[in-house]
């Protein structure tokens, strides 16, 4: 049986079976009076966005009283969420936080404008129970708080990153309406079977055409961290955390020896690549538009090498080991 969802599908598709599911989950998977257990089990995990700014709802600590705002979405585990069926029944839901195990909740839940949404436990306070409600392309939070409902909202439908949630009059404002992404942005790190060392961004710079290149693996580097996403053809893009580019071709060259770059995405078949299983947990990534292999120019192993594609050479530089849970992601993106 589907799980409650903000929903149908990815954003831009229009979500008018919102309440039907929601209803149809209550009453043929719960049954009707049944009770939730306090810690559920957890449901598909989703990114949910605010659909006027395209950020992701996100936590930056495991605390209670955690404000929960709007941040780029680079992947992070703090952005992804489930939902589950409320106590409280008729239809309602608790949203919870899949790193802390936390629900989204009203303050004290508090019925006046500017309360602000944050983390806390799921004890089936009414702030922490939301019908979900269609709003045409998305949907409504709202908490079961006030009478008439009120809705969580980024505070005054701010763009910036950082913003905090906050429970405000409906009164569709750009701020209040939200998706979700079922296949939610992940992150992984791409290194390089023959030298051990990472694909990243060279000088860490953030320009366009800044040559993609492999460095020794830092875990606190975000030029290292790439966000895998999916194409319509079933292809990926790897776009760099650090820098939101796409991993891409110099040129949209075809010829071997073409350097591997970042470059603004915009969906271009040079910004395209197959992941194809190469066995023992590798991965060849093969250029949509060249058909050609990435590797490190002239099999080097030293720090600061370029990325090239070249035809398929059997050589250890076109294997890419992706950490971590990359096999898992791309088998689900391919």
């Amino acid at each position: 049986m589907p799980s409650p969802s903000l929903s149908s599908s990815r954003p831009g598709v229009r979500s008018r079976a919102l309440v039907v599911l929601l209803a149809a989950m209550a009453l043929l998977v719960l049954g009707p009076g049944y009770r939730a257990p306090a810690r559920a089990a957890p449901q598909q995990e989703v990114n949910i966005l605010a659909a006027h700014s395209g950020k992701c709802l996100e936590v930056a600590s495991a605390a209670v009283g955690e404000p929960v705002r709007q941040q780029r979405c680079v992947g992070s585990p703090r952005a992804l969420w489930y939902l589950r069926a409320s106590e409280a029944g008729g239809g309602t839901v608790n949203i919870v936080n899949a790193y802390s195990g936390k629900c989204l909740e009203v303050e004290n839940s508090s019925p006046a404008n500017g309360a602000a949404v944050r983390q806390g436990d799921c004890t089936g306070r009414p702030g922490a129970d939301f019908a979900l409600v269609d709003a045409g392309d998305n949907a409504w939070l709202q908490p079961s708080t006030a009478s008439p409902r009120k809705c969580v909202e980024v505070t005054g439908s701010a763009l910036e990153d950082g913003v905090p949630l906050r429970q405000w009059d409906c009164a569709r404002q750009p701020g209040a309406e939200f998706v979700q992404r079922s296949d939610p942005v992940r992150e992984t790190t791409l290194v390089n079977v023959n030298s051990g060392k990472c694909l990243g961004i060279e000088g860490h710079g953030p320009a366009d055409g800044a040559k993609v290149v492999q460095l020794t693996c830092s875990g606190a580097a975000l030029d290292q961290k790439w966000q895998v996403g999916a194409t319509a053809s079933g292809a990926v893009t790897l776009t760099n955390v650090s820098t939101g580019k796409c991993l891409s071709i110099e040129g949209a060259s075809t010829e071997n020896g073409a350097l591997g770059v970042q470059t603004t995405c915009a969906g271009t078949p040079e910004q395209g690549w197959l992941a194809r299983p190469q066995g023992t947990g590798f991965h060849a990534l093969v250029n949509v538009n060249s058909a050609k292999f990435l590797g490190i120019k002239s099999v080097s192993s030293e720090e600061g090498a370029e990325t090239d594609q070249w035809t398929d050479s059997g050589t250890r530089d076109q294997l890419w080991q992706m950490v971590p849970s990359a096999v898992r992601v791309v088998k689900e993106m391919m």
